[in-house]
């Protein structure tokens, strides 16, 4: 018996607007069930997120969505850190993670003193 933890996040890509997590901890074998866990929680953080947006906006294409889970890819995460978006977030994911190859990259990629992007001319 051992306990199952999933670490779900949702943040904006181009700014600073959305930033959501959820910790949910099973204290028994989660192994068989835990795949449908995962999409189930990160589905409901991405509602929360476009119902907040359609109760400003009254978009209703915003709530007529049917979100896609994946796993972001470490690239994101380090274009990110070129334009300072989430790091105090990250710095405190890096800290309390139970996942620890997220902490290892998140605290290598919060070490860079700066990355700059820029289109060539």
């Amino acid at each position: 018996m051992g306990r199952y933890i999933i670490e779900t996040f949702a943040f904006s890509l181009y700014d600073q607007s959305i930033f959501k997590g959820k910790i949910i901890e099973y204290d028994f074998d989660a192994s068989e069930i835990i795949e449908d866990e995962i999409n189930v929680h990160v589905k409901n953080i991405i509602n929360v997120i476009l119902t907040d947006q359609y109760k400003v906006k009254k978009d209703i294409s915003l709530i007529n969505q049917y979100p896609e889970c994946k796993e972001i890819e470490k690239s994101i995460l380090l274009s990110m850190k070129s334009r300072q978006l989430h790091l105090e977030r990250f710095d405190d994911i890096s800290k309390n993670s139970n996942c620890n190859s997220l902490k290892d990259y998140l605290v290598r990629i919060l070490a860079f003193p700066s990355i700059t992007i820029r289109d060539y001319k």
